[in-house]
């Protein structure tokens, strides 16, 4: 049997924001969602998956509920 590995992580999002020298607007600073997603690692080199999306409860339910 495989054992199935999981790693949460925050979701993020870059917003906009000027640059006080340029003046030019630029997609540059990290802001924080409110939802968290869960990734698989799969295969050899390794990769991550998502596979689920929520609250940070959800996603340690979700964890919870696929190692039973």
């Amino acid at each position: 049997m495989t054992t199935r590995k999981f790693n949460i992580e925050r979701d993020t999002e870059y917003l906009p924001e000027q640059c006080p020298v340029t003046k030019k607007w630029s997609a540059t600073r990290l802001a924080l969602k409110m939802t968290w997603t869960v990734y698989e690692t799969v295969g050899s080199p390794a990769y991550q998956t998502p596979v689920f999306t929520g609250t940070r409860e959800q996603a340690d339910a979700f964890i919870k509920g696929v190692n039973v």
